[in-house]
């Protein structure tokens, strides 16, 4: 192999090994769903996986907090729950269901559309839920705040 091939396979190795191990500047991003009467504008990560595993349980310290998580295998929960609660979405079922037999608290609602999720957040003001940015686009959004997951 001569030497200008080698060269132009070991700039093409570099290149790609680059481009994969760099954030995609398209690469969706995930939001969290608020219900609109949430005076709420943005809420610290760690908060947010306060909330999701059941160890903050109010807004404000009144009005309580209501989940409305994804099922395991949209997309918008392989982005949320191995970042923001540091689990998978099958270990995240679980863990809700062993809190829920020792009786300390209930396992949220679980729906796979996000077109379910914006209808349960829309229906209670301590709602709180998440999707890909993408999968907002074109929804009717009344009634729901859309705030981005720092």
């Amino acid at each position: 192999m001569n030497l200008a091939r080698r060269m132009f396979l070991v700039s093409s190795i570099v290149t790609a090994l680059c481009l994969a191990g760099a954030p995609s500047a398209h690469a969706d991003e995930v939001v969290l769903l608020l219900n609109k009467r949430n005076p709420t504008k943005k809420i610290p990560r760690g908060k947010v996986s306060s909330m999701f595993l059941g160890n903050t349980a109010f807004w404000h310290g009144v009005v309580p907090v209501k989940l409305v998580v994804r099922g395991d295998k949209s997309p918008a929960a392989a982005a949320f729950y191995e970042p923001v609660v540091q689990m998978s979405g099958s270990r995240f079922d679980a863990y809700w269901t062993s809190r829920q037999l020792a009786g300390q608290g209930v396992k949220p609602d679980s729906v796979d559309a996000v077109d379910a999720a914006i209808e349960l957040v829309k229906k209670s003001p301590g709602a709180i839920s998440f999707a890909l940015k993408s999968e907002l686009e074109g929804k009717a959004l009344d009634g729901v705040k859309v705030i981005p997951l720092p």
